[in-house]
């Protein structure tokens, strides 16, 4: 969790989220702790952080 921003820690750490929980989250659990089309990008860094390696990330579909 050192990579994180300082913003997406705050985030975290008010939902009492550490490095174990990070990892089960799901894409529609990072929608709802950062909404929001300006934080796409955010979400998709995370995601990236906690999918499992052989999971492509460019074939995510995310429900509209």
């Amino acid at each position: 969790m050192d990579d994180l921003e300082d913003t997406t820690l705050s985030v975290l750490k008010a939902a009492s989220i550490d490095e174990g929980v990070l990892k089960t989250l799901s894409w529609n659990d990072l929608k709802d702790l950062f909404p929001g089309p300006e934080r796409f990008l955010k979400r998709k860094r995370l995601w990236d952080l906690i999918s499992p390696e052989d999971w492509d990330s460019g074939l995510l579909i995310v429900n509209l």
